[in-house]
């Protein structure tokens, strides 16, 4: 009828917004799965899992009595016969499964549906899936006038956030820049739009809630993604200045040896961390991790070029120099990419 047609013209606007803002954030997907492709195999579904005595009916509701597990009951269909998150839920976690041939299964979806993944995973293991399935939960993201909610309007959309966030960096950008194309400023301003995002998200531990701060985020200070875009723009500079010079480096132990301010040894500790900070950040589902290491690892290169002159020495004291800035902009370079954001050269 009129309803499915309307339902039908709406799914697709919606689908097409979300590839161009996942587009937008260079997101990709290997496969997109719908609800609505899974829900009639789950209805089959049902059957089979009441033979095996997993679903019961319940007052002609079918349900899972997971009592025993203390996971209490999971509603699968209402009494009236509509079909809940569990019959799409069911068959897509075995499709992925059996599909991908996976050992490990990680949901990404917020914390209010922590019982729920509980009780999913469950009745998966007693379908006879062993395999190890995770719900990295997150929490809430909140603004400075309070937590998000569409019924109060307390809300900022994808646009208007991107929107805002591109018109203030390119204020930032023209105060400091005046002679740059308006394609240059719109480019650059567009990636650190994206970058903060992106960052304001992966800079705080999954279980803690996000206080998104437009102004703050936009800071090239602070525990920002324009903080460490601008160290790393910063000694971009100085390796480009350096390379006018056609030196060549030599890493021997002889330049290395010329390291030995505590700043400079301060800094080699920390990239010497690095391995260790991505390897945890990995088994903990906790990209914070590198984050903080990262902001880190800013702050010692920023108070070593403001206090030590980088470019002025002899020529081993000034290869070693150079070899230790431009191995720490590599790491932040590769750690950024690893957040899924991209450097900028210039800023």
């Amino acid at each position: 009828g009129e309803e499915f047609k309307l339902w039908q013209k709406t799914r697709k606007w919606s689908i097409k917004q979300f590839d161009e803002i996942y587009k937008e954030l260079n997101i990709n997907f290997k496969e997109t799965f719908y609800e609505s492709d899974f829900i009639e195999k789950g209805i089959k579904q049902i059957k089979e899992l009441k033979d095996k005595k997993i679903l019961i009916e319940s007052e002609n509701a079918i349900i899972a009595d997971l009592n025993e597990y203390n996971l209490g009951v999971l509603v699968i269909m209402r009494s009236d016969g509509t079909a809940l998150y569990p019959t799409a839920d069911i068959p897509l976690a075995i499709y992925k499964l059996t599909k991908f041939k996976l050992d490990k299964s990680i949901i990404v979806v917020d914390v209010r549906q922590s019982l729920y993944f509980k009780q999913l995973f469950k009745l998966l293991e007693l379908l006879g899936y062993k395999q190890e399935m995770i719900h990295l939960s997150y929490e809430f993201v909140k603004l400075p006038s309070g937590m998000m909610s569409s019924r109060t309007g307390n809300i900022i959309t994808y646009t208007e956030l991107k929107e805002k966030l591109i018109n203030k960096a390119k204020n930032e950008i023209i105060k400091r820049h005046e002679k740059w194309s308006t394609r240059k400023i719109n480019e650059t301003a567009n990636t650190l739009a994206t970058a903060i995002m992106k960052f304001e998200m992966l800079k705080v531990d999954a279980n803690q809630i996000i206080n998104f701060d437009i102004e703050k985020s936009l800071k090239f200070e602070g525990y920002t993604a324009g903080y460490i875009e601008y160290t790393y723009a910063r000694i971009s500079s100085i390796l480009k200045t350096f390379d006018k010079e056609n030196i060549k480096l030599k890493l021997d132990s002889k330049t290395t040896n010329t390291l030995e301010d505590a700043k400079e040894r301060d800094i080699i500790l920390k990239i010497a961390k690095y391995p260790e900070t991505i390897e945890k950040a990995a088994k903990t589902y906790n990209p914070s991790m590198l984050a903080k290491y990262l902001f880190e690892l800013a702050q010692l290169i920023n108070d070593y070029y403001h206090a030590i002159p980088i470019l002025k020495a002899n020529k081993e004291r000034k290869n070693a120099k150079i070899l230790l800035v431009k191995s720490s902009n590599q790491i932040i370079k590769n750690g950024l990419n690893l957040l899924g954001i991209e450097v900028l050269e210039e800023m």
